[in-house]
């Protein structure tokens, strides 16, 4: 269960990449969130409906029904997994994506290979050289086959906080 914003904003990924890779497997989205809130164990979020774990896409192509766990780096497709992550970015509703610092270096190379400039990469990621600067791309340990997205309060949300 999701905010009205959060199913709004996966449907407009989905949308965006059928259009964009027509045929690829469906993007494998986790949890979001309880029906009415609260924790879903092992979460230390996930409780207000405006998180989601997004499996990364394998360069395989399987569709999965279920995370990949043994995912490596190598069978990533970043391309295809940057482009959801960039997707994302380029709404301005996302107030963090969390991934494994293991992974971060792959991911920013793509981006820089795409167009993105080194003033974009610093606004995105947490930078290595950067210790107290904190980018929407952050580390969190065990995001080595999903990524987490957290969005930001919806607008006319009164009582909640970002």
């Amino acid at each position: 269960y999701g905010t009205d914003e959060t199913v709004a904003l996966i449907k407009y990924l989905g949308r965006r990449l059928v259009a964009t890779y027509p045929s690829s497997a469906p993007m494998f989205i986790g949890d979001i969130s309880q029906r009415g809130g609260g924790r879903i164990p092992p979460h230390g979020s996930h409780q207000t409906g405006r998180d989601v774990d997004i499996g990364f896409f394998e360069k395989t192509n399987k569709t999965r029904r279920h995370f990949n766990g043994k995912l490596r780096l190598s069978d990533i497709d970043v391309e295809k997994s940057w482009f959801l992550i960039e997707t994302l970015l380029l709404t301005d509703q996302v107030l963090y994506i969390f991934i494994n610092e293991s992974l971060l270096p792959a991911f920013r190379d793509h981006a820089r290979s795409v167009g993105w400039d080194d003033a974009d990469l610093k606004r995105f990621f947490l930078m290595p050289d950067a210790k107290y600067r904190r980018g929407l791309i952050r580390h969190a340990r065990g995001h080595t086959y999903h990524f987490h997205v957290r969005f930001k309060c919806p607008p006319r949300s009164k009582r909640c906080e970002d």
